[in-house]
């Protein structure tokens, strides 16, 4: 079993810093993963946190299983907003547009770059669900309504 509270320390440790804004990580499923949600929201409070389980995780000594690796996002360069599907069953185009509609609205304060050519969307789903491709298709359809009216930057987590 991983030690989380290690785990979210060292992370924390690394990158930490008055202007970080948002960490996004990946970890093994070995972690007991409610543990470590804990563990990660005491290491980077008041900090916005996003993550998912892999088969594999890419560290800095290359290819690893069993580990956890982060990446956090500077609050200056990066408006970032969190959504999350919570039942992929049933997910369609109503929903994918409110989500769509709120991330743009949470974030639509944040004046950190022009949305042409700096607007991304990016989704974290369970790949053995068999419903990621509708999700998909619905975030898209909305996405699209999105970068019409859109005018400022905005990530979706899913």
């Amino acid at each position: 079993m991983a030690d989380t509270e290690a785990a979210a320390l060292e992370l924390s440790n690394q990158l930490l810093h008055p202007d970080l804004g948002f960490v996004l990580f990946f970890c093994s499923a070995e972690y007991d993963l409610e543990a470590l949600a804990h563990a990660m929201a005491s290491a980077f409070p008041d900090i916005k946190l996003a993550g998912c389980t892999t088969a594999g995780e890419l560290t800095s000594t290359g290819y690893e299983r069993g580990s956890i690796s982060a990446v956090g996002f500077d609050k200056h360069f990066f408006a970032i907003e969190v959504g999350l599907v919570a039942e992929l069953d049933g997910f369609g185009l109503q929903q994918a547009q409110s989500l769509v509609d709120k991330l743009f609205l949470q974030g639509r304060h944040k004046q950190v770059a022009p949305s042409k050519g700096h607007t991304f969307a990016m989704t974290l789903l369970d790949g053995l669900s068999s419903q990621e491709e509708m999700v998909l298709v619905a975030l898209d359809s909305a996405w699209e309504t999105f970068l019409t009216l859109a005018d400022q930057r905005v990530m979706i987590f899913s």
